[in-house]
């Protein structure tokens, strides 16, 4: 009752009494085990990040078989029911819990244990015919990225290393869309952690085939989203600048991509990089092309598309400076017209409702 009960476990006693218990008899834990199991389907975010605390924390004051208890019997087995989980709702509820040592990696002893138990599970399910195992591997390899031992040789910390990386990349050939997604989502969030200790050439490869490969998609509006977004948030470390100021230009072309979501997220990625003084959107993409799309995403019955809305945005200070006085404002907007008028009418109507 205690391990069920949510008002028990919301307290920061309740929560010291469970991993009391957990060890006060090596037979116990599987019963705990169960119990906290039999809850997770059920259980609220907040929730499960609680029994996740609650399994860490039994973690490290446990010891001899209780040790092997809790890592065998407990954190193994929510890894591979993760892995092999039938439903969206149930690995998220998993992967919170799990959250609880994924997020102490730079504790003592962490690294080290997720390598050991993840080691039998995770390089197999990355390989499996079913495509929700593959991308609840995938997901679960991101979350732990990088898996090693500490205290092992150099050695054999680059080959684990260099055997992440290719699975990475195996990710973004991937015969399903989602774990397609996945992977370009997590190797953009890998390089923006990671990028001072990602080798340079690895850090290349992977832009390149972001760029010629998933940016270029035809089958998967969602993978071509994932580039747009996963740049993006690329973007929010300074030291990746550099690159992606010769990478993004080779982009332009997904403002006129068929799929609307993908128009406005390339947008949002515009909008992102117009906050960068190093980049300009305008060389990422050429005034003429957004200017021709602006025209292109006419409002129809009065309502802007959402890509139409961010290229006004994006522009809005280029023809419209409200900080500049009236001739400039005026010069500005025959700038325009004259450049498109078709353009400049859905612009200023906006600015102007």
């Amino acid at each position: 009752r205690c391990f069920v009960h949510p008002l028990f476990i919301k307290t920061v006693d309740g929560r010291k009494f469970c991993v009391y218990l957990f060890g006060l008899h090596p037979t116990l834990i599987a019963d705990i085990h169960d119990t906290i199991k039999q809850q997770l389907p059920f259980c609220s975010k907040h929730m499960c990040e609680l029994y996740g605390e609650i399994y860490f924390k039994a973690w490290r004051t446990a010891s001899g078989p209780y040790l092997i208890r809790v890592e065998t019997g407990c954190v193994q087995d929510l890894m591979s029911a993760a892995v092999h989980a039938s439903t969206m709702s149930l690995f998220n509820a998993l992967r919170r819990v799990l959250g609880a040592f994924h997020g102490q990696k730079k504790a003592r002893g962490v690294d080290e244990m997720l390598l050991r138990l993840y080691e039998p599970i995770l390089w197999r399910a990355l390989t499996a015919a079913n495509p929700h195992v593959r991308r609840s591997a995938a997901t679960l390899l991101i979350d732990t990225f990088p898996l090693h031992d500490p205290d092992g040789s150099l050695e054999a910390m680059d080959v684990m290393l260099q055997k992440q990386f290719d699975c990475l990349r195996s990710l973004l050939t991937d015969s399903t869309v989602a774990v397609r997604c996945v992977g370009v989502s997590g190797i953009c969030r890998v390089l923006c952690v990671y990028w001072e200790v990602i080798p340079p050439t690895t850090t290349r490869t992977f832009l390149e085939l972001l760029v010629t490969q998933s940016a270029r998609d035809a089958n998967a509006a969602a993978v071509r989203v994932a580039v747009c977004e996963g740049l993006g948030y690329l973007l929010d470390n300074q030291l990746s600048h550099l690159t992606l100021k010769e990478v993004l230009p080779r982009l332009g072309f997904m403002i006129h991509d068929r799929s609307p979501k993908v128009r406005s997220g390339f947008v949002a990625l515009l909008l992102r990089v117009k906050h960068v003084r190093s980049i300009r959107f305008y060389n990422v993409c050429p005034v003429a092309d957004l200017l021709a799309r602006i025209a292109a995403e006419s409002p129809h019955g009065g309502v802007m598309t959402p890509t139409a809305a961010g290229l006004i945005d994006l522009l809005l200070n280029s023809y419209m400076p409200y900080e500049k006085d009236e001739t400039t404002q005026l010069r500005r907007c025959l700038s325009l017209c004259k450049k498109n008028p078709r353009a400049a009418v859905v612009f200023y109507m906006s600015v102007y409702p």
